[in-house]
């Protein structure tokens, strides 16, 4: 049995949800499509949707009926290329920088020399200018994580950082900033506290590169912090308590290239066998169309 759908096959409450799940996506393509001129994927659509209604009913009705398992069925591969959905927390000119988690399996303590609070910093080169009150706007860093927190979630921190770094893009005049990115980056340090005066030094360094926002609303990675010494792009030694690990993306409201950036998915979709659906079965077995 396909584990994909192990407990469709044996719970009416999955099957019935999934079958939902297929009407309310249908539905929303069908519309979609038929708004966007393309009338034959609206078409397929909306005979999906009339195909997952119907089975929707009729395991309704069997389960209705004291049917102990669900009727068999089949699955297809179902494709659709959709635009990618705005960001509303994002305006049109800002960059929103996001750190997400920081995470290590060794022994940070090794590596920052004691159990010492921590926390992580970043910056761009872009925008270059600076605000009224003379700071960057450019710059920023996350909360203080306390060593005994990271401690109790087991090496694994949600940080749970977002700063949106306003007049980031000048969608009127983006050239200068097409030019930027093609080298651009998004810089993330690890800093320790040290000593009773809450002083602070860099212990590691990565980076992100920028340069699929010019097509891309979203760059996201999972980065390893280098020691300083070996500088921010060169591959050195690791941490001598082990790799640490910082979890960073970078988003936009529509790429540079200001197009809706699209995006494909693919999905099983299920469908009743009617030949045993129809005489009452329900052997909570899958088959793949063919």
């Amino acid at each position: 049995m396909n584990s994909e759908f192990g407990e469709v096959a044996t719970s009416f409450a999955a099957m019935k949800q999934k079958l939902e799940s297929q009407v309310t996506q249908a539905t929303r393509l069908a519309t979609y499509y038929l708004k966007t001129g393309e009338k034959t994927l609206a078409v397929d659509f909306h005979q999906l949707k009339k195909r997952s209604a119907a089975d929707l009913a009729a395991v309704i009705s069997l389960e209705a009926n004291g049917k102990r398992l669900p009727p068999a069925f089949l699955h297809r591969e179902v494709q659709w290329t959709v635009p990618v959905e705005q960001r509303r927390d994002i305006s049109i000119s800002e960059l929103q920088v996001v750190v997400k988690r920081l995470f290590s399996d060794g022994d940070l303590a090794a590596t920052l020399g004691g159990k010492n609070d921590f926390y992580v910093q970043w910056e761009i080169g872009w925008p270059r200018d600076k605000n009224s009150s003379g700071n960057s706007n450019n710059k920023g860093y996350t909360r203080t994580i306390k060593y005994k927190e990271f401690e109790q979630k087991a090496g694994d921190v949600d940080v749970d950082y977002t700063h949106n770094v306003a007049g980031f893009v000048d969608r009127h005049y983006a050239r200068p900033l097409q030019r930027w990115i093609e080298r651009g980056k998004l810089t993330i340090e690890l800093h320790k506290y040290t000593g009773m005066l809450w002083g602070t030094q860099v212990v590691g360094r990565a980076s992100v590169p920028l340069l699929d926002l010019r097509t891309r609303s979203e760059v996201s990675s999972v980065v390893e912090f280098r020691p300083v010494s070996e500088g921010a792009g060169r591959m050195g030694r690791p941490f001598i308590g082990g790799p640490v690990f910082v979890d960073v993306a970078a988003r936009l409201r529509l790429p540079l290239t200001n197009k809706a950036e699209l995006v494909t998915h693919i999905e099983r979709w299920i469908y009743l066998d009617n030949k045993t659906a129809s005489i009452g079965g329900g052997s909570g077995q899958t088959q793949t169309e063919t």
